[in-house]
């Protein structure tokens, strides 16, 4: 197996870390948080980046170590790190891989949310869903404004939603 090796600045001290050593701490170790926005799969199980690094590190204060920057490390040592993380109703992971969403004809779509604001700019925020009012053309939106362009609209208007893989 070769081996990876990572350096972080953790509160000033240089910390070593290999993928054999994430490898084993996850292995004996069941991840405290649920991940929200980032993601790291180790074997089959996702942990929240700072979770992991703390199991790993053995330290509970990161210092100014931020999620993005434990990503970094994880993906560095050969880890698949995701930018998003949402769950199903039935509490399993759903996750968006560093790639871009597709629809579900195929074709690429912005990986942004295009809804307009009410400050006059686009929300910008991740895309999640690929949503088709009854009656209407498809659109994609992020979580938060799944509903914003049918709700303009004035009257209930039923809709499916999907996730986007």
């Amino acid at each position: 197996m070769t081996t990876h090796i990572t350096t972080l600045t953790i509160n000033g001290d240089q910390v070593t870390i290999t993928r054999e050593h994430v490898l084993l701490t996850a292995a004996d170790a069941v991840p405290r948080d649920l991940p929200r926005r980032h993601a790291v799969r180790v074997g089959a199980v996702l942990w929240a980046p700072k979770d992991l690094l703390r199991k790993v590190v053995d330290r509970d204060d990161l210092g100014n170590v931020d999620s993005p920057r434990a990503m970094k490390a994880f993906k560095g040592l050969g880890f698949q790190t995701f930018t998003e993380t949402v769950y199903t109703a039935d509490g399993l992971p759903f996750v968006h891989p560093d790639n871009r969403p597709r629809s579900s004809r195929g074709k690429e779509i912005a990986d942004t949310c295009p809804v307009t604001v009410d400050a006059g700019g686009v929300c910008g925020a991740a895309l999640r869903w690929e949503v088709t009012p009854e009656g209407g053309e498809a659109y994609v939106a992020c979580g938060q404004h799944v509903t914003a362009p049918i709700m303009r609209a004035g009257a209930l208007v039923p809709f499916t939603a999907r996730p986007l893989d």
